[in-house]
């Protein structure tokens, strides 16, 4: 699977496309592009976005629902990319 648009970052991992996204994971941070563009993107610290979503998630959604869903989705879906790949990997 190959991204559907333009990403400057050599440091970034590409790791697939969920909900039209295309998701990155660039050291401590996941970056979901939606445009070629140089701002058209969103990024967040995993551990922050991982620390919101066990203290008290219905308040932080609903405090700021599209970061936050779309976060915690893109968040959910990259980690889950990851654990299948590294599944297929031991298991030629």
């Amino acid at each position: 699977m190959k991204p559907k648009f333009l990403h400057d970052c050599s440091s970034c991992k590409f790791l697939g496309i969920y909900g039209g996204y295309d998701i990155y994971l660039c050291d401590k941070s996941i970056i979901a592009r939606h445009g070629d563009e140089g701002h058209e993107y969103a990024s967040g610290l995993i551990d922050v976005m991982m620390r919101g979503f066990f203290e008290d998630p219905v308040a932080e959604i609903v405090s700021d629902l599209e970061h936050n869903l779309l976060w915690r989705v893109a968040m959910i879906a990259a980690l889950t990319q990851m654990k299948v790949k590294e599944i297929i990997d031991e298991n030629p």
